[in-house]
């Protein structure tokens, strides 16, 4: 499974909806998000569109680009940024 397939981000999206720690901490959080990931040699950078709400991940989809659908926020980093990010070892914030 390889980063930027719908198979990687469907697994995303189930582990933070059946995460304990994750619904817990964003239990009032409110807000739609577009993450985008710039991974050097492609020529755009890979954009998903999510709408969590207290702690749950409901809708998400993948944009061509990350204006194509409105977002509350746009969170951009590159590729070895989200690597660390979801692997715990970098925080979001």
């Amino acid at each position: 499974m390889f980063f930027g397939t719908t198979a990687w981000f469907t697994a995303f999206v189930d582990g933070l909806n059946t995460d304990s720690e994750y619904e817990k901490a964003a239990a009032r959080y409110e807000g739609t998000m577009t993450i985008v990931a710039e991974i050097k040699g492609l020529p755009r950078p890979v954009c998903i569109w999510l709408d969590p709400y207290h702690g749950k991940v409901g809708d998400w989809t993948f944009l061509n680009n990350p204006t194509d659908k409105p977002a509350d926020y746009v969170l951009t980093a590159g590729y070895d940024v989200w690597k660390a990010i979801c692997r715990g070892k970098q925080d979001v914030m």
